[in-house]
């Protein structure tokens, strides 16, 4: 990364080219320009998405931050263990739906890029699906291979604490064990019962981490990109007469809010005071409800009438976080067993000691997924995509020897689909 970048530096300087377009894979200041980079609207690109992503990966911080803090040690253990059954507990209970979310955005993205080019032969298609499931597991692999080695090596040298090295244990044991299911991404079926889960918190995470239950999140995503894809013309809620387009609009919008809302508000009493037969009911209901309460945000604010909405999900701030929520995913775990196996002393359980506990995991791990996101993912995608075919040298070096006049090379608009 040093070297990648003094050499990226003297190029801009001089204004020179690169000899060779993988000399500056690792650059941090050509990588860091693109992760600051702010784009404007466009119709290949579905800016809402930062935002969802933000938001989701807040909520997933926040659930995890619980869950951690389950398997600590604190003075008041009662009301740790009572917490959950009060209303207020609503935002911790209902944190599934933020990954409901990132199924139905991982889908809808797949459709809407690969549908784009429609003048490709049947052949080609089916031909172009194994380059398609390379493609993601190169993309996937870097970052994840190197969160498991520091887990398994480096971690455990960071810390120290009465509980330090059993808890650290008890995370790095089961990558050991298991790490070829790990890098196939089978471990949710495969050894789901070494996954990280306390007995104590079934109520949260149903215990089971299988992903055939989201297919639906998964498939609506899928469904509304086709349908955006193919009406992308068409203009907003073309079926519906001009005059009325505003208040048509308004009615839409208050009513799916209030129905996500029902949504997050049921789901701790369904958890809770329901029996399995009730849950299968709800579970089987609720997820397409949720994802088609983000259909009409995804399409109305990309057709420009999300309001308020729009505006703060798709904010320069959202556009640069949401480039970092994959690497936050990955790291935020390991963020947060250093606090809670750290400790020297009980900890007092509290809203607010929650809340604040969340900011500094949120921070931290925001700060830990940038280098994370320079040093391990942005790297392989340039690699990844000169070795694959699908870059090229002057694509790369556009990106080095861009003039600063708001012109997007084309790796910066690839770059923005994730």
């Amino acid at each position: 990364m040093t070297t990648s970048t003094i050499y990226d530096i003297y190029l801009h300087k001089t204004q020179s080219k690169s000899r060779h377009p993988l000399l500056l894979a690792f650059s941090v200041f050509s990588n860091g320009r693109k992760l600051l980079h702010v784009s404007k609207n466009s119709r290949e690109q579905i800016q809402t998405f930062h935002g969802l992503r933000v938001l989701s990966m807040m909520w997933i911080i926040a659930g995890h931050g619980f869950v951690m803090l389950q398997t600590s040690n604190v003075t008041n253990v009662d009301d740790r263990d009572n917490w959950t059954n009060h209303m207020k507990a609503v935002y911790i209970t209902a944190g599934p739906l933020a990954v409901d979310t990132f199924f139905f955005i991982s889908g809808f993205l797949l459709a809407f890029h690969y549908f784009k080019q429609k003048t490709r032969t049947l052949k080609a298609q089916v031909l172009s699906i194994p380059h398609m499931f390379l493609h993601r597991y190169l993309r996937l692999t870097p970052a994840v291979l190197m969160i498991y080695l520091v887990t398994i090596s480096i971690f455990k040298h960071l810390g120290s604490g009465p509980v330090w090295n059993t808890g650290e244990e008890y995370f790095a044991e089961p990558c050991r064990k298991y790490w070829w299911s790990f890098f196939l991404y089978i471990q949710n079926y495969y050894n789901y019962d070494d996954l990280f889960v306390s007995q104590s918190l079934i109520f949260y995470l149903n215990t089971y981490y299988d992903t055939h239950s989201r297919f639906i999140n998964y498939y609506i995503g899928v469904a509304l990109a086709i349908f955006m894809r193919e009406k992308k013309d068409k203009p907003f809620l073309y079926m519906v007469k001009n005059q009325h387009l505003s208040i048509a609009n308004l009615i839409i919008w208050i009513v799916m809010l209030l129905g996500m809302l029902t949504i997050v508000l049921c789901y701790q009493e369904v958890q809770m005071n329901h029996g399995y037969e009730s849950q299968s009911v709800f579970y089987s209901l609720m997820r397409p409800a949720w994802c088609i309460g983000l259909s009409w945000i995804v399409y109305s604010c990309y057709h420009g009438y999300g309001g308020v909405v729009n505006w703060i999900l798709t904010g320069p701030t959202m556009q640069v976080m949401g480039r970092l929520t994959y690497c936050m995913y990955l790291t935020h775990v390991s963020v947060m067993a250093y606090i809670v196996f750290t400790p020297r002393d009980r900890i007092y359980f509290s809203d607010y000691n929650e809340f604040y506990f969340w900011c500094g995991h949120f921070i931290v791990s925001a700060i830990v997924s940038i280098f994370w996101t320079l040093a391990f993912e942005s790297p392989l995608l340039i690699i990844e995509k000169f070795l694959l075919g699908s870059g090229n040298k002057t694509s790369n070096q556009s990106q080095v020897s861009e003039p600063q006049n708001g012109n997007k090379s084309t790796e910066m608009k690839k770059a923005n689909v994730y």
